[in-house]
């Protein structure tokens, strides 16, 4: 049975998601100054959309990595004394 530690596939997925993120910014950056954006519009088109999912990936596996709850602006969403305690000792 192979055996792979969960918090190293996370810090595996969050490098990725960075260089992801990274490698297409640079290229929808080049195609902005070179203002091929407006001609190749769906190059262009094919570029944002990594680059969007590539973010969203680093922030929800960076926010599981660290335990990080987000509680907006709901009141209903308040930590209790036992989810204080999980996420310190976890």
């Amino acid at each position: 049975m192979c055996y792979v530690h969960i918090e190293a596939l996370q810090h595996s997925v969050v490098i990725v998601g960075v260089i992801g993120t990274a490698t297409k910014a640079i290229i929808i950056y080049t195609m902005i100054a070179s203002s091929q954006h407006k001609n190749q519009f769906l190059i262009f088109d094919q570029n944002i959309i990594p680059l969007c999912s590539s973010l969203l990936m680093t922030v929800i596996f960076t926010l599981k990595l660290y335990q990080i709850q987000l509680c907006l602006s709901n009141p209903a969403c308040r930590p209790t004394e036992s989810c204080k305690d999980r996420i310190c000792s976890g």
